[in-house]
This record gives C-alpha cells, sequence and structure tokens, in this order.
C-alpha cells in the first residue's frame, strides 16, 4: 500500500513539474491546450489547472495539437516561428542562396503568393535578418517585418 501511495505521489509531483514547465504564450494557461483545459475552461489556479494537465495528458493531446482540435491550434506566426527555430541553420543557408525547402515550406505555413519573391527578398535582406546575436525568436520577428515592409503578398501576415 506504501508503495503505491508513493508512486502516486511521485506522479502527482511530476505533473506539478511539468505544469511549471509549460507555457502560457499561447493563451492556454500553464496546463497548455487540449480537452482538459476545454473541460475546465483553463479556470486559474492550481487545483484546475492540474485537472486540465492530467486530463490533457490523459486524453491524446499529442492527437488534439496535430489536428487543431481541442483549442490546440497557432497561428501562422507561431508555427513559422518554430518552423524557423528547429530549421535555423538549414534556413539561414537556403536564404543565403535566395532557394530552397525551407524557404518554399515557409511560403506555404505564410501563403504566400510567390515563394521565389519571398526567396529574392530574404536574400536582400540576409544581414538584417541574421544579424549575429539575435534568437531565432528575433528572427522570425525579422523575417515578418521583412515580408510586411516589402509588402510580398502572403496573406497569413497584413
Amino acid at each position: 500500500m506504501k508503495t503505491i501511495a508513493h508512486v502516486v505521489l511521485v506522479a502527482a509531483i511530476a505533473s506539478l513539474g511539468s505544469i511549471a514547465m509549460a507555457q502560457d504564450s499561447f493563451g492556454y494557461g500553464m496546463a497548455g491546450c487540449g480537452l482538459g483545459t476545454q473541460i475546465f475552461e483553463n479556470k486559474p489556479g492550481k487545483i484546475p489547472q492540474i485537472f486540465q494537465h492530467i486530463t490533457n495528458k490523459s486524453a491524446s493531446q499529442t492527437s488534439a495539437v496535430t489536428s487543431g482540435t481541442s483549442g490546440c491550434v497557432e497561428s501562422a506566426q507561431e508555427m513559422a516561428a518554430v518552423y524557423i527555430s528547429i530549421n535555423h541553420v538549414a534556413f539561414m543557408k537556403d536564404v543565403s542562396r535566395g532557394s530552397g525547402e525551407t524557404i518554399t515550406n515557409l511560403s506555404g505555413i505564410y501563403k504566400c503568393e510567390n515563394a521565389n519573391v519571398l526567396a529574392d527578398t530574404l536574400k536582400t535582406h540576409f544581414n538584417d535578418i541574421f544579424e549575429e546575436g539575435r534568437s531565432t525568436e528575433e528572427t522570425s520577428r525579422k523575417v515578418e517585418e521583412v515580408i510586411v515592409t516589402n509588402k510580398i503578398g502572403c496573406n497569413e501576415l497584413s
């Protein structure tokens, strides 16, 4: 019986640690998006957040994230920021060449009318975009700034 109590206690502590590390920058609260957040309406406080977190983790949050259900939807800007962060080195190489798969994919995320125009514009602004010491998040914001300023025609950016 003591062993079961220890397992439950460890699981609860692990859940709390995951909640504490979760980011709330997408408006989901610390428990993240998912069925639990939908059921418990993203209420503040530790107890509702614990129930949200446990339900999210046990109710196939992965499926909700990949399918965009249960409130797990990201904007094009959020998806692009993650994409640029994950593919930073390849993206930098493609921008320096003015062509490549990462630019084509980014063009799709932003729903740009012409990937070649995007590629040429990013190449022209390479030094501004990849300024030394700039984080990948700042790089992503700079890419968006270049797209908007140069009126490239990406429907997800105004």
